[in-house]
């Protein structure tokens, strides 16, 4: 048996990975009866797999709920491949640490699992690999349209979730393996900041535009967030930290705007216009 390094690892159509995993599981079953001798007796179960890919970058095409076909290869030509569907992406900005821009993208087997022959070609892309030093986040001073947004002072990270909830299954038709049906959309995202005055934060419950804004002007949109919650509200005199706070937004796809008339939300995203829409 050869010992392969990650050094040529990639995912088929992806730009900039930084690494891919799978997990194989089988769900077996347990019995302990009068004729197992106290014994824990084993029986196959129901197969499943999952696994995510972390890349650089802030461009992201496809949504949780939709469908991937995924090939993973060790060297370009043995890995794994099969129909997944997305559960979450995590999209990170980390300003303060001056980091690159990264996202994850988590799913869930929605085929059997192909192991060996993989033939995935090496990533020759040229896309940019943005980094979180410049990005700036906005907030809309009225849930009214046109919003009119203001610049949040001193954030330090921002991470945005976008997560579907999945259905899984199993019937008579997919022998023994694990199915899934897209679920529902929810999208969070959590901004971390510096703050001298608490007074000076988002009211809870209230309706804002909000945006995440990239050092070459393209920008994460989220029509509409609400305020759900202003968390780790510390003031440490023991260590001299500076004051801050974690901002928790959570969006929804349409808000009341106008007495008995609902407005359509959106997701824009970098390169992706309408990557979510509440129009029809």
């Amino acid at each position: 048996m050869t010992i392969l390094s990650g050094i040529l690892g990639v995912v088929e159509g992806k730009s900039a990975v930084a690494k891919w995993n799978v997990s194989h599981t089988a769900d077996l079953q347990e019995i302990v009866a009068s004729n197992t001798q106290g014994m824990t007796v084993t029986l196959k179960g129901n197969k499943d797999w999952t696994g995510s890919y972390e890349a650089y970058g802030a461009e992201l095409t496809s949504l949780p709920g939709q469908s991937l076909a995924f090939a993973g290869s060790i060297d370009g030509t043995v890995g794994v491949q099969g129909d997944v569907i997305i559960d979450n992406i995590v999209v990170t900005f980390n300003i303060e640490g001056g980091l690159p821009i990264k996202y994850v993208v988590n799913f869930s087997a929605n085929s059997d699992l192909t192991i060996g022959a993989d033939v995935v070609a090496d990533d020759t892309t040229l896309a940019g690999m943005p980094s979180s030093v410049g990005v700036t986040v906005e907030l809309g001073t009225s849930a009214d349209p046109p919003i009119s947004y203001v610049a949040i002072s001193d954030v330090r990270t921002v991470t945005i979730t976008i997560t579907a909830d999945n259905k899984s299954f199993v019937s008579s038709s997919t022998s023994g393996s694990t199915r899934r049906l897209a679920g529902n959309l929810k999208a969070e995202v959590a901004v971390t900041v510096y703050e001298d005055d608490f007074a000076d934060l988002p009211i809870l419950n209230a309706y804002h535009g909000l945006k995440v804004i990239l050092p070459n002007a393209e920008f994460w949109e989220f029509i509409w967030v609400q305020v759900m919650a202003a968390t780790d509200l510390e003031v440490n005199r023991e260590t001299a930290e500076p004051v801050g706070a974690t901002l928790n937004f959570k969006f929804s796809g349409f808000q009341e705007v106008i007495a008995g008339t609902m407005a359509d939300g959106k997701i824009d995203a970098p390169g992706e216009s309408n990557f979510w829409s509440g129009a029809p």
